[in-house]
């Protein structure tokens, strides 16, 4: 019975347009979501001018998104988050994001240990909880022989044979909005709450505009493609964009155990500027079928990639980093343990 508990989260990812092995896996982290009956961006700040938490936005946006995308990609998510962008509930989970990494990873294992076996073949059929529980039970998310079986992932039909590209969206806010609402686009010092603390902040140079952060694994091009396709999109239809429009995310390390990662950050809800078009239907559903068409040639670019085997370096990077950061945690547990038994 503890085993499956242990492995019910898995039951509860919805997965759409299955049957193809050139459709990419697109894994949708939710953006926040509920904690305690209260919407992250009304806990922290993250509240625009108009008084709507950042959630709101997001969320619009993915109503939009979310039906262009499960017609080309293999979709994965939370099945709380499903019934929100399908306007079926409004209450989904705030996730830790080291809990949505390690369901990427999970995810990626069962697909590759349900389809293949050590020589590449296709095995016997064996349960989600099975493939989970044989290979995630010593932290370790690959056969070691991942490497090797990895360029024939395209000869099962029904596999989707490149690891989970990681989507998110988001908006960007400079500090807690309340004390920002006499401040557009000034610079210096001011005293701004968080979390029910004061704190003197300074913004040097305030940011308005879509950005998009990305792994610093993709050795593939794929991140970059998207981004200059999008941004080129963005500013031919008049939207704005931060500059530089991408780059690297440094906040957590998380984030460099992702081989290919796509967090877009779609506007500043500190930013009168951005909540023009945010507020606008229209302008939403122009937005995102830019974001779409961009997702749509960089996945076709990746998979151009995968044929020339070049994607299993941004794997191996991604790997590492994963492995390291487990042995700490690991580590720590055991020092953790020696320090409460003395």
């Amino acid at each position: 019975m503890v085993v499956i508990k242990q492995y019910l989260w898995y039951l509860a990812l919805p997965v759409f347009s299955l049957g193809a092995a050139s459709k990419i896996p697109l894994f949708l982290d939710p953006p926040h979501g509920f904690k305690h009956g209260i919407l992250s961006g009304m806990r922290t700040g993250r509240v625009s001018l108009n008084h709507f938490p950042e959630e709101k936005y997001a969320i619009s946006l993915f109503h939009e998104l979310y039906p262009l995308l499960k017609k080309n990609f293999v979709v994965y998510t939370y099945k709380d988050f499903q019934k929100a962008i399908l306007k079926k509930s409004i209450h989904y989970k705030d996730r830790k994001f080291t809990e949505v990494v390690d369901k990427i990873y999970k995810i990626q294992s069962d697909i590759f240990l349900s389809n293949l076996d050590e020589r590449g073949k296709r095995p016997a059929r064996r349960s989600s909880a099975g493939c989970a529980k044989d290979c995630l039970s010593t932290s370790r998310p690959f056969p070691p022989n991942f490497h090797v079986n990895s360029a024939v992932l395209g000869e099962t039909p029904r596999t989707a044979d490149i690891f989970p590209v990681y989507f998110s969206l988001h908006l960007n806010n400079i500090s807690p909005v309340q004390n920002l609402a006499l401040r557009q686009g000034k610079r210096g010092a001011a005293i701004v709450r968080y979390k029910n603390k004061w704190y003197l902040t300074y913004t040097q140079k305030p940011f308005f505009g879509t950005e998009v952060l990305v792994s610093m694994n993709d050795r593939t091009g794929f991140s970059k493609k998207f981004c200059q396709t999008f941004a080129n999109s963005l500013q031919k239809e008049g939207f704005p964009i931060r500059k530089p429009f991408c780059h690297q995310d440094t906040r957590y390390a998380p984030f460099f155990e992702l081989p290919y990662a796509l967090l877009v950050e779609a506007g500043n809800i500190a930013s009168l500027q951005d909540l023009s078009w945010l507020s606008v239907k229209q302008k939403q559903k122009t937005w995102v079928a830019l974001l779409y068409k961009s997702l749509q040639e960089s996945s076709k670019y990746l998979l151009e990639k995968k044929k020339k085997g070049i994607f299993k370096q941004s794997l191996s990077n991604a790997l590492f980093a994963r492995q390291l950061r487990l042995k700490k945690l690991r580590l720590h547990s055991l020092l953790k343990q020696a320090t409460e038994n003395h």
